[in-house]
């Protein structure tokens, strides 16, 4: 995937080193194969190979020297599944990871880092109507202490309609490459920086039937040690990777699902959420407070497949009552919709198609209203917002197996 950017939107008083070139090229390749072995009907292995590149290119104003971040990233991983009895069921796995990257500003600056985790979810059915899940996830970086994440919940169904879920799990995010090694004139990385980490306790209550669906959900969330960039005491215009603190999160969420008949389906949802940082800031992670989202299905014959749906997204935070010297070059993060189509057709059935088992084209309009998409800038502080999505756009793919 090839993608060009401009810096239209930056600013006027922005920084050479914020972006330092008015065009730039990315690169990007992805690479995912997997394989699953069933031994039995009890007992699988699964293993899964991903790679991730990225090289960007962009001139140095006012010279020759053409500047580079190039990086590379793969990850393997292996789980097996095995159902012990009829009660309990076991996954455990692991995976390995390596990821690695040349920053060139004229100098190149090379930089690897490995990572390591490992983990085990049990499922423990006590009577029909309850069961326990438990589990970990130890995360071992290379250049911080191992984490340790755990996770366990109770599920319980009061009758073939009703239930109710309690949740409760950790989560841990590493920085990433450039974050640790980086080393130029207007950024240093810090290998020590501290992993993001966050706890979150759920509580659902659902209710379930053939024809139609529900859940309520509350869930409190507290995020700590989280990144962000500090100025370099003593060196003007240069920044470093920091921990800064942590946000509390409280958020409520409905979401439901009806089928009418065989041709029509819609399904819904309604959240909303308030934060607060450690500094006894409202909304302090510049997201929208209220979302909401809807969709219909229909199949007005066999083979024919279209989908619409709309997601509304509220107004985010102010990015200048929490940093009050960005520049106020672009719109402000307004709400807006985000409306799409889906047009699945099975050549198959409806033309009888028998080059390929099974062969389809689909048509997907992303952005349907052309909405101009703007969010909170908080990586540089810079300007207000950035444009953040796409115009309209029209995918059409083609599909089959052999």
């Amino acid at each position: 995937m090839n993608a060009i950017l401009d810096n239209t939107h930056q600013g006027a008083h922005t920084p050479v080193f914020v972006w330092p070139a008015e065009r730039a090229s990315i690169d990007r390749q992805f690479i995912d194969v997997g394989y699953t072995h069933q031994f039995t009907d009890d007992w699988s292995l699964s293993t899964n190979f991903t790679f991730n590149g990225q090289d960007f290119f962009f001139p140095i104003n006012q010279s020759p020297t053409i500047a580079s971040f190039e990086s590379d990233g793969w990850l393997f991983e292996v789980n097996s599944s095995l159902k012990v009895s009829d009660e309990l069921s076991v996954i455990v796995g692991g995976t390995i990871e390596r990821v690695s990257g040349v920053i060139d500003l004229g100098a190149a600056n090379k930089y690897h880092v490995n990572r390591k985790s490992m983990y085990m979810q049990a499922d423990y059915v006590i009577t029909e109507w309850l069961k326990l899940v438990g589990g970990f996830q130890l995360n071992i970086p290379e250049v911080t202490d191992p984490k340790l994440s755990p996770r366990a919940g109770v599920i319980a169904n009061f009758s073939d309609n009703w239930g109710i879920k309690l949740l409760y799990g950790e989560a841990f995010r590493m920085a990433a490459g450039g974050a640790l090694f980086l080393d130029t004139p207007f950024y240093i990385g810090n290998k020590n920086i501290e992993p993001e980490t966050i706890k979150t306790t759920d509580a659902q209550i659902f209710y379930q039937s053939p024809r139609f669906n529900m859940a309520l959900t509350y869930y409190q969330s507290n995020a700590e040690d989280i990144h962000g960039r500090e100025s370099v005491a003593g060196l003007i215009g240069v920044t470093t990777e920091v921990n800064e603190g942590s946000i509390e999160s409280n958020g409520i969420e409905f979401e439901s699902k009806m089928r009418l008949n065989e041709s029509w389906d819609f399904e819904g949802s309604l959240s909303y959420q308030v934060n607060e940082d450690y500094l006894g800031r409202n909304d302090a992670m510049l997201s929208p407070n209220l979302m909401a989202k809807l969709g219909v299905n229909w199949k007005p014959s066999p083979g024919y497949h279209i989908g619409l749906f709309n997601s509304y997204f509220g107004e985010s935070g102010q990015v200048e009552k929490f940093f009050p010297n960005v520049d106020m070059v672009n719109p402000p993060a307004n709400a807006y919709d985000l409306l799409t189509l889906n047009v699945n057709i099975d050549l198959v059935e409806t033309l009888g198609w028998r080059m390929f088992p099974e062969s389809s084209f689909s048509l997907y309009i992303d952005n349907l209203l052309d909405e101009n998409i703007y969010q909170p800038e908080i990586n540089t502080k810079v300007v207000n917002t950035l444009p953040s999505y796409s115009g309209i756009a029209f995918y059409l793919g083609f599909e089959f197996k052999l």
